[in-house]
């Protein structure tokens, strides 16, 4: 899917790409952003 999807926009070099993830029993998803500014992230954890 990854290697026929289309270009949507031409990449900035001097941006930042950033990765998110997450996972739970029941799934998982992975977030990619392309920034011009810092990447922000939250932690939590769920006991």
């Amino acid at each position: 899917m990854l290697a026929s999807a289309a270009t949507l926009a031409f990449l900035d070099d001097t941006a930042t790409t950033c990765l998110f993830t997450d996972a739970s029993d029941v799934g998982w998803a992975v977030i990619v952003t392309h920034t011009t500014s810092r990447c922000r992230s939250k932690t939590s954890s769920t006991n």
